[in-house]
């Protein structure tokens, strides 16, 4: 087993973990299907006038651009991972 294989291999699980585990996050963050929100804002009820009034709290929940980021980059590993892995092979013949 060459250090080209052995990197490829490396590469392999880094973009499967990246890639499970940002679906993973996105998913428990609340699969926020917009952009990505630092700010979450829910309606409360005044007790004493009865009147709704919106409260902001600071809350990440992570959108797609970020999925989209994290998924690109796994791609881009496993294109990395598959080169070298084409490299090794040929260079083994």
């Amino acid at each position: 087993m060459t250090t080209t294989s052995n990197t490829a291999k490396v590469l392999r699980w880094t973009a499967l973990l990246l890639l499970l585990g940002s679906l993973g996050a996105w998913g428990l963050g609340g699969a926020n299907r917009g952009w990505t929100r630092t700010e979450s804002t829910t309606i409360a009820r005044d007790e004493i006038t009865g009147l709704d009034y919106p409260v902001t709290t600071r809350a990440f929940q992570p959108g797609v651009d970020l999925l989209g980021a994290a998924l690109g980059l796994a791609a881009v590993l496993g294109a990395v991972s598959w080169k070298l892995s084409r490299k090794a092979a040929a260079q083994a013949t």
